[in-house]
């Protein structure tokens, strides 16, 4: 099971406690899933793609840390990473979602885990 798929149950589950915004991406990804499916809905989830965004960020080095080391992900970056490139366009092949808006607390985490992020979409 990979790490945003454990995000998911859990938060599905109530084991996580996520805010409103964070439950309904979770459900529209899920419901998403399902639709894509369909010949006629446009969007589609490389579980692959998905994959390895999430791995070249876990190799990526902590910027905090005076030897290598590489960078840990929590489940809910996976999340954030597997949304963000693993949805794509049936047609165009593109990603699917562009932009983030991020609203985390966690100061180095999230410094460090967005400068990864950024330094994935070149």
């Amino acid at each position: 099971m990979t790490l945003y798929d454990s995000y998911i149950q859990e938060v599905l589950s109530g084991k996580i406690i996520a805010g409103k915004a964070i439950i309904d991406a979770v459900k529209r990804h899920v419901e998403d899933l399902k639709q894509s499916k369909k010949r006629n809905y446009p969007f589609y989830f490389d579980e692959k793609i998905a994959d390895t965004a999430i791995k070249i960020i876990q190799i990526m080095p902590l910027t905090s840390s005076r030897e290598y080391q590489g960078f840990p992900l929590q489940e809910w970056q996976a999340f954030i990473v597997a949304m963000l490139h693993g949805w794509r366009n049936k047609k165009t092949k593109f990603r699917r979602f562009k932009r983030l808006t991020s609203k985390s607390h966690e100061k180095t985490v999230k410094r460090n885990f967005l400068l990864h992020l950024r330094t994935l979409n070149f």
